[in-house]
């Protein structure tokens, strides 16, 4: 019989195939006559298999995937708490903090707006950092979000040799925009956080400008003592 790919999740070596009956069978990696064709098991790829009935359902077994072509574009918009994606390939990552916030919703919408921005369609590693604050005799509490700035791309199955190869010109323009546009935004947002941590909490201004004084000090004591 012969169905298409619903799904794979590569993670857990399982998906699912639509047979051209209509049902749905369930996919496992051992199936494939060919273990070196996992990596072509995306969505909307036509497979060949032996459709099979087992305790848990209908199962694809004697797997075969027949030769076939690959474009790359980006998937969909996306953040995750995990350090890679469920789904599709990271092919470009940079780390990024972003100033604090009184508003978990406006800086959740922030860090959002910034990888937008410079081209990133994923946010991976998300977290959230808590600080409280003082000002006026009055503590409260802001969050700075970071992430993992990410272009995720996925394989689309593909009978045109010039489009493949479009795709993976495109994707590198991206990649290399990308680069271009990361450190801008990153210098922006630790100037601001900076600033912020310099105006709450002045005593780490204080501690820098005794560091200072002390780094001044030694050096022109090594400076008096080359004389």
């Amino acid at each position: 019989m012969k169905g298409k790919i619903i799904s794979y999740i590569s993670a857990k070596k399982f998906g699912f195939i639509c047979g051209d009956d209509g049902e749905s069978y369930f996919l496992h990696v051992s199936s494939l006559l060919d273990k070196a064709n996992e990596s072509k098991l995306v969505k909307d790829v036509v497979v060949e298999f032996e459709p099979t009935t087992t305790p848990k359902g209908l199962a694809a077994k004697q797997v075969h995937v027949p030769d076939v072509n690959f474009k790359k574009q980006l998937v969909a918009f996306f953040t995750a708490k995990s350090n890679q994606p469920r789904y599709g390939h990271v092919v470009a990552r940079y780390t990024l903090s972003t100033r604090f916030f009184k508003d978990q919703n406006e800086g959740r919408s922030h860090i959002k707006q910034l990888a937008a921005d410079i081209g990133c369609n994923a946010i991976l590693n998300t977290n959230v950092e808590k600080k409280t604050f003082s000002e006026g005799g009055e503590n409260f509490t802001m969050h700075s979000f970071s992430g993992d700035f990410a272009l995720v791309t996925e394989d689309v199955p593909c009978n045109n040799d010039v489009a493949c190869a479009e795709s993976v010109a495109i994707i590198d323009a991206n990649v290399t925009a990308v680069a271009g546009q990361f450190q801008r935004v990153s210098n922006s947002e630790m100037k601001a956080k900076a600033k912020q941590l310099r105006k709450f909490n002045p005593l780490l201004l204080v501690g820098a400008v005794v560091i200072l004084g002390a780094v001044f000090a030694i050096s022109m004591w090594f400076v008096n003592t080359a004389h």
